[in-house]
């Protein structure tokens, strides 16, 4: 298995917003709403200067995400430093699905073809010093139909 990455991004992070929708004369339009348009936007620059001009992944995909949030200031140092000894779960907002797809959406094109290529996801929250975002990507070193038969292609040439 090959890691094809591994990136923190710091900042405050979001889940995917719901899509909006918009009444234009006649006609009903879909608009990503811009929080959301803006932290795939950051994403998926910070990733594709990370990997370099190198294209796209075929293969089926490992993805890992971690959600990293700064416990909240008003809380009593003794809370704080439970939460940061991981004592305290980070059930707060952002959701760990709507970040996993917010991820997924903005990696599109940039680290593979599809996200229908995630095969398996790990994800979680948790509170930490640096709020960000950590994701890591690895190549799983099995076959897809289309490889297989590209390889098949190959050997008969």
């Amino acid at each position: 298995m090959s890691t094809l990455l591994s990136i923190f991004i710091p900042g405050k992070v979001s889940g995917k917003g719901r899509a909006r929708f918009a009444r234009v004369g006649n006609f009903v339009r879909t608009y990503t709403p811009e929080k959301t348009a803006n932290a795939e936007g950051i994403i998926r620059t910070m990733v594709a200067i990370e990997l370099r001009g190198r294209p796209p992944s075929d293969m089926p995909i490992w993805l890992e995400v971690h959600v990293s949030i700064a416990p909240p200031a008003s809380w009593p140092q003794w809370k704080r430093e439970a939460a940061l000894a991981n004592r305290i779960d980070a059930t707060c907002k952002p959701d760990l699905d709507n970040t996993v797809k917010l991820v997924k959406d903005a990696l599109n094109k940039v680290v593979w073809d599809d996200d229908a290529q995630v095969v398996i996801c790990d994800a979680g929250k948790a509170y930490g010093e640096a709020e960000g975002l950590r994701i890591v990507v690895h190549e799983r070193p099995f076959m897809t139909a289309q490889n297989a038969r590209r390889e098949q292609m190959t050997k008969a040439a």
